[in-house]
């Protein structure tokens, strides 16, 4: 009695040269994914910490971006915990938001925004207040921040982020700030797909801050794919705001 020959000989191994690298991309894409969720989370507290600084600062950029690039520290402090550890990691997160800011700045945006209060809103509010300063006191510009339930509560017309909106002084301590950074993608072919089908292509309409990105390498180190993260946060003024740094 005559077998039949079994025409599905090595299928197994064709269906597996095809399968594995698409299961390998899938798992490297939720690793990924992992990897870029831990620094939008890291860029949202940092964020928040920059509001903080702000807002006791009188919402000096300096402070703040310190702030900043201190609240992503964790993404940059390789090895155990320890002193050395951490200062290294510092510096290497200011290293990298002086880098990025140095190239939004060539951009028209920055990695650290004041959307409000702006401009607008400090002319809206000005007042001159009494601040000490080398133990005299003199008057300057600024927003005010104490009293405010005493104050005047009237509306008054302003431009927020293209908008005209009204608010009162109570509204114009609330200090709102926009952040970006970039994530470098860690897998290796999953960076090269997104790299040549997203970033790069001409299809896809990259933000300002992903465009950045594009361009971006991190000082002391080899070049990679980035992706652009952001975040934003409020805080409440705790100090005269002064119009330095604004919009």
């Amino acid at each position: 009695m005559l077998r039949k020959i079994n025409k599905q000989t090595g299928a197994s191994l064709v269906e597996a040269i095809f399968v594995v690298p698409l299961f390998l991309t899938f798992v490297g894409a939720i690793i990924e994914v992992g990897y870029v969720y831990r620094s939008k989370t890291t860029l949202n507290s940092a964020t928040f910490d920059a509001a903080r600084e702000g807002a006791v600062t009188n919402l000096s950029k300096t402070d703040m971006r310190m702030a900043l690039a201190a609240g992503m520290l964790p993404l940059y402090a390789d090895g155990n915990v320890g002193a050395s550890v951490i200062t290294d990691g510092l510096a290497r997160a200011i290293s990298v938001e002086s880098g990025l800011s140095t190239l939004a700045v060539q951009s028209g945006v920055d990695t650290l925004d004041i959307l409000s209060p702006n401009r607008s809103v400090f002319n809206a509010f000005v007042q001159n207040i009494p601040v000490l300063n080398d133990q005299s006191v003199e008057l300057v510009q600024a927003i005010p921040n104490d009293n405010l339930m005493y104050r005047s509560t009237d509306l008054k017309s302003v431009n927020v982020s293209g908008q005209n909106v009204r608010m009162n002084i109570q509204d114009a301590n609330l200090i709102k700030i926009k952040s970006f950074w970039c994530h470098k993608l860690k897998f290796p072919g999953l960076r090269d797909i997104a790299k040549r089908l997203i970033f790069d292509s001409p299809l896809v309409t990259s933000t300002s801050e992903q465009m950045i990105c594009n361009d971006f390498v991190e000082p002391g180190r080899r070049g990679g794919v980035y992706v652009a993260i952001t975040a934003q946060a409020i805080a409440r003024a705790q100090s005269p705001i002064f119009p330095d740094d604004l919009n």
